[in-house]
């Protein structure tokens, strides 16, 4: 039995059928999604994916209302301050921009981050209550938006592309830090771990958690741009780069 739009009866539950199903049939989605768009021009590409960023920005900023609705609004857990929560609104400027600079920073948070959620979600409960609708079609819709530009645009990562988000990661984590005391809230969580089962409850306790996850988001980050340049072109790095070091 499935929860109404407003009342959440039943809770969600890693990896049944729910959750396989919803990635799986994504996947699908996604594959369906990439091969209609191909063909077409750059400029029809550009439109359809901003107007699906925009739409996942607009179901994120939703929630803000429907938690005051529903008598659940809480500022230290319903503001999109969270990093997939704000993601799709940087994803809707990159491509309103159409800026490879952005999207190489946020490439990384894109994939990583979201990746993460999808497999270890912290959704409460099932469909089709709104507030997991919300959780799945962000977190999902993430993924292809980033993943796009590198497909079927053919942009490249660049290893400086790595520290530019490293840096950028900081900075927005530091700002967070002082957002979250003054709400009292653990957005990005830099003032504690998430509450549910995550690769989270494998590091040591904060603050030392901390310092071990910016070593590990370094290694996760490298690690994606030596996967990516080797899916593209069977190296390590792309040819411009061996090019440059010779």
């Amino acid at each position: 039995m499935l929860n109404s739009f407003f009342e959440p009866l039943h809770p969600f539950v890693r990896f049944e059928s729910e959750h396989l199903i919803l990635l799986s049939g994504f996947a699908v989605f996604c594959i369906w999604l990439f091969k209609y768009l191909s063909p077409k021009k750059e400029g029809v590409h550009q439109s359809i994916l901003l107007g699906i960023s925009v739409i996942i920005s607009l179901i994120q900023m939703v929630k803000i209302p429907l938690d005051i609705y529903t008598g659940v609004f809480d500022v230290s857990s319903s503001l999109p301050f969270h990093m997939c929560s704000f993601l799709p609104f940087l994803l809707a400027w990159m491509y309103y921009t159409k800026s490879r600079e952005v999207w190489g920073v946020i490439f990384f948070w894109s994939i990583l981050g979201a990746a993460q959620a999808n497999f270890t979600p912290g959704v409460k409960f099932s469909l089709f209550y709104y507030e997991a609708l919300r959780f799945w079609l962000v977190h999902l819709f993430i993924i292809p938006l980033a993943l796009f530009p590198a497909i079927i645009w053919k942009w490249e990562l660049k290893i400086k592309d790595v520290w530019r988000t490293l840096i950028a990661l900081n900075g927005t984590a530091l700002a967070m830090y002082f957002i979250n005391l003054v709400l009292g809230s653990n957005y990005m969580y830099v003032i504690g771990k998430p509450p549910n089962a995550s690769f989270f409850d494998l590091l040591p306790e904060w603050p030392i958690y901390i310092l071990v996850l910016e070593v590990v988001i370094a290694i996760w980050s490298l690690m994606l741009f030596g996967i990516f340049n080797f899916v593209k072109y069977g190296s390590l790095q792309p040819p411009e780069a061996i090019t440059e070091g010779n």
